[in-house]
């Protein structure tokens, strides 16, 4: 770096480079500048808890590309700042272009020392710099690095005072900020949220850490006070080289806990102690969220829920991601394809919540948590990563065992007979959350006759990108494929945005809970085969708006799923339930589901 105009200041107090932007977030150019003069700031606003009545020493910016530059002036306002209005009125300072010039024009900041330092007042203030540009220049000469994480900001970038939008990210650019208010060791937590995990010791708890002190993090001490119990004081040691050292810049990391409470829902909250063995300086030193603190973890299947249609030419790879990611994880994979605006649309999953978080086809949403592409994963790639995606879903712990039972009606013949088991590993006396079954009817093997059933392929272009392997089939198949089968088709969804109920409050830790549904699909017009059928059954958290879990059988004597073990209250006699959640004096014909005296399910079949 190149300290311009420096001079020897005594220190009002401690002091770091502040900004809306840190080199942690990366950065990217953005924002072409035109010839003439720019002008570009950071708004301090009125009233702000740290910088109000600071001292300003410095400013350091990023420029792409120096060599437009004829003039580079750096500033301190109480106004927005145009050079028709004359000087700012609170600091000015112009620069050497030619020491600019000799800098490095890749990524290399540009530091700049005011003569005098410059108290911000406490009435807000603008920071900023201005470039201005010759005849010389290409069509972007002089763009502005920006923050690359997408994030925005209420008060970041402006050019030209005109507003970047939020997506133009944070204008990279610091100030060297001395202030009384500033305190050596300082960090502040956020981020608990509602967090699950089983019993025991070491268990982790994430939380964002923001260091709010000038000097590097290396440790925190902190307390974790779960419900009315607070638990021993503990020391976390950051990895080397993932210590805190910018200021403000967020970091979330995992602190060990340990849980040997009884399995319930508890208010939360963690508090940071200490920085680096001193105490901490904080003002907002603790940060409040819930534990669910289960028994056991239950069996956790994630749900992709894959938004496609014939006429999506680049919908093919979302076929080949499903087929992918059934091969690598198995029955823990459900997928569901939910077909819009062509011949296998169910209305009310077009018109559903989850349909808009997915803009835009193919996507997909795991969990209703994360929204991907069903090949490429979040980040898009052209190759096969969303198991990366799903492979973290997975890592959830899940708060209940789900099963399910399935089966055509022998007294009405379009009604599908639909049972499902589900055993919380936790209790919530406080109904701080609410659960419901949803239902969806998939098929598989679907196909048709007529262009409305052709699958439009773009992969059969040659530049299309897509060169893995997996997807050859559609790279040599044509433009428009006439003979596929089309597999996971959602056909009928019952309760698909809040769910049906069937979760009675307050949860029990290892109680079973039954419902039944009769499905009526005496007026479906999408089913081909009923020998084809699955039923998947979601376990919805309307509050959340997630899938906590799922399971899926074949339509029709398939069998049950994750229902085992499931512990009842000791020297009971064995009980008999329907599958439609009826309790029976003795057995009958077909499904049982029988509660054993030592505390497992079984499946009994009475022929």
């Amino acid at each position: 770096m190149v300290a311009l105009a420096a001079v020897s200041i005594a220190a009002r107090g401690a002091e770091t480079w502040w900004g809306y932007w840190n080199p942690e977030q990366g950065m990217e150019a953005k924002g072409a500048l035109s010839r003439g003069a720019n002008d570009m700031a950071v708004f301090v606003p009125q009233g702000h808890p740290l910088l109000g009545g600071s001292t300003v020493k410095a400013v350091r910016f990023w420029l792409s590309d120096k060599t437009a530059v004829i003039r580079l002036r750096v500033w301190i306002s109480t106004k927005v700042f145009d050079w028709s209005w004359g000087r700012p009125d609170i600091a000015l300072q112009e620069v050497n272009v030619a020491d600019v010039l000799d800098m490095d024009h890749d990524g290399e900041a540009t530091t700049v020392y005011f003569d005098e330092p410059a108290t911000l007042p406490q009435s807000g203030a603008y920071i900023g710099f201005s470039v201005t540009l010759g005849s010389s220049y290409s069509t972007s000469p002089c763009e502005v690095y920006g923050s690359s994480d997408g994030g925005g900001t209420k008060h970041g970038f402006y050019y030209m005072w005109g507003d970047m939008y939020s997506y133009m990210g944070n204008l990279a650019m610091q100030a060297l900020v001395s202030s009384d208010g500033l305190a050596e060791y300082s960090v502040s937590p956020s981020g608990l949220g509602t967090q699950t995990m089983a019993r025991g010791t070491d268990r982790q708890l994430s939380v964002t850490l923001t260091p709010t002190g000038t000097e590097p993090v290396k440790t925190v001490g902190y307390v974790l006070t779960v419900g009315d119990t607070e638990l021993a004081e503990r020391e976390y040691t950051l990895p080397e080289g993932s210590e805190l050292t910018a200021y403000l810049a967020p970091k979330t990391v995992t602190l060990p806990v340990d849980l040997p409470l009884s399995a319930e829902a508890y208010a939360t909250t963690l508090s940071i102690t200490k920085v680096n063995g001193q105490p901490n300086a904080s003002a907002q030193a603790s940060t409040a969220g819930s534990i669910v603190l289960l028994e056991r973890l239950g069996t956790r299947r994630s749900v992709m829920e894959e938004f496609t249609g014939t006429w999506c030419t680049w919908c093919p790879r979302g076929i080949v991601g499903m087929r992918r990611l059934e091969e690598e994880f198995g029955d823990r994979f459900i997928g569901i394809a939910v077909h819009i605006d062509d011949l296998m649309q169910v209305g009310d999953y077009a018109r559903s919540r989850v349909k808009r978080m997915a803009s835009g086809l193919p996507n997909s949403v795991i969990d209703r948590t994360v929204v991907c592409d069903p090949y490429g994963g979040i980040n898009n790639e052209k190759h096969f990563s969303v198991n990366q995606d799903l492979a973290r879903a997975l890592a959830v712990p899940a708060v209940a065992d789900l099963g399910v039972e399935a089966r055509w009606s022998e007294q009405q013949t379009d009604v599908i007979e639909v049972g499902v088991q589900t055993t919380f590993w936790y209790t919530d006396f406080a109904k701080s959350q609410n659960y419901s079954i949803a239902l969806v009817l998939v098929e598989d093997g679907m196909k048709g006759e007529g262009t409305g059933w052709q699958q439009a392929n773009r992969y059969a272009q040659a530049n299309s990108g897509y060169d893995d392997d997996d997807m050859a089939e559609f790279r040599n198949a044509p433009h428009y494929i006439t003979d596929i089968a089309y597999n996971h088709v959602a056909v009928a969804v019952a309760g698909i945005d809040n769910g049906l109920g069937g979760i009675e409050a307050p949860i029990l830790n290892g109680q079973l809970q039954l419902f039944s549904y009769q499905w009526d699909l005496s007026q479906n017009t999408l089913i081909q085969d009923r020998s084809k059928l699955s039923v998947v059954a979601l376990l919805l958290n309307p509050t959340k708006g997630t899938i906590e879990n799922a399971a899926k059988v074949k339509v029709s004597g398939g069998s049950s799923t994750g229902i085992a073990g499931i512990k009842v209250q000791e020297g009971t006699q064995p009980t008999d339930y329907s599958i439609n959640g009826q309790q029976l004096a003795q057995p009958q014909r077909g499904v049982n589901i029988r509660r054993m005296a030592d505390g497992t399910v079984q499946k009994v079949v009475v022929k």
